[in-house]
């Protein structure tokens, strides 16, 4: 590839992570009971320190902690793409989105699955399709 192509390419890939970082500290902010000043909370949540500093240990609890929030349960919001690429870099993370999938599904669960999965979670997701006909079309 080109030097050009190259750079548009990265600077496309930043802008994407600055977008997840912008919806990041917006959903943050709404959950926060601290005061804002300049968009940055006065106090950091361990969430917000995931968010700067990914841990895989922590991973799955802060999944967790995300879907169970309005903005974790809408597709539009795209903090889960945090949570996909960093199973993607750590696929052990996989298996383990697989098995929180099985007890609590949710269509933000299914965007990160489609994102990261395996042959074996594709082969899971097909399995749903066809009991959750509305995520038929994220599943594909």
């Amino acid at each position: 590839m080109e030097f050009p192509v190259l750079l548009l390419e990265g600077l496309i890939v930043m802008g994407v992570i600055k977008g997840v970082r912008t919806a990041w500290q917006r959903w943050r902010a709404s959950q926060s009971a601290h005061p804002i000043i300049g968009g940055q909370a006065l106090s950091r949540s361990s969430t917000d320190l995931f968010f700067d500093h990914p841990d895989t240990r922590r991973a799955m609890v802060e999944l967790r902690a995300y879907l169970g929030t309005p903005e974790g349960s809408n597709p539009a919001n795209v903090c889960w793409f945090l949570f996909a690429r960093l199973a993607q870099l750590n696929p052990f993370l996989v298996r383990e989105y697989d098995q929180l999938f099985e007890v609590q599904p949710s269509p933000v669960l299914v965007m990160i699955l489609a994102q990261c999965g395996d042959d074996e979670t594709k082969a899971m997701l097909a399995r749903h399709r066809t009991q959750t006909p509305a995520w038929a079309e994220m599943i594909e």
